[in-house]
């Protein structure tokens, strides 16, 4: 069901902005969200085996050149105990690799395996043809303003937690 063109759905939407034009925010916010993931759950990272959640901590450990759980926890909007679960997974379909940090004896230092990197990268590919169109339909400059303008309301809500 496409909630941008039900007649309910548009007066649901209007009420909430009546309310408080942040509720509105809000709760758009957590319903793009919950389409956004299942669209990359079902149509995109289903296809390599992983979850939307693996995705992510793949990414960052790639990203990152390498890092601690904790710094996963750092950069990901996962729960710390959803992320021992996703590390886990991940090692044991051997796409993460844990060494002991030299530094700390408690830590783990977290890499891709060769596979994991291969994986990452078909799986962005894949990710980034299947965007494509979106970005042909919207405008990557759209996007791009949207996605700069949500990371700041992110990121001051972020400060705010601190």
């Amino acid at each position: 069901m496409n909630i941008l063109n039900e007649n309910a759905y548009r007066e649901v939407w209007q009420s909430l902005d009546a309310v408080s034009p942040a509720v509105g925010f809000v709760v758009t916010c957590i319903h793009l969200g919950k389409v956004l993931s299942g669209f990359g759950e079902k149509s995109q990272f289903g296809a390599f085996g992983i979850s939307a959640d693996e995705f992510e901590a793949l990414f960052i450990i790639n990203e990152t050149g390498g890092c601690r759980p904790t710094d996963v926890a750092h950069y990901s909007v996962m729960q710390p105990a959803k992320i021992t679960r996703v590390i886990d997974k991940l090692e044991a379909k051997e796409l993460v690799e844990r060494a002991d940090d030299p530094g700390d004896r408690r830590a783990s230092n977290l890499t891709l395996s060769e596979s994991g990197r291969s994986l990452l990268q078909a799986a962005e590919r894949a990710f980034d043809e299947s965007t494509r169109p979106l970005l042909n339909r919207v405008g990557a400059e759209s996007i791009s303003a949207l996605s700069a303008a949500l990371r700041g309301i992110l990121g001051a809500l972020s400060e705010e937690k601190a």
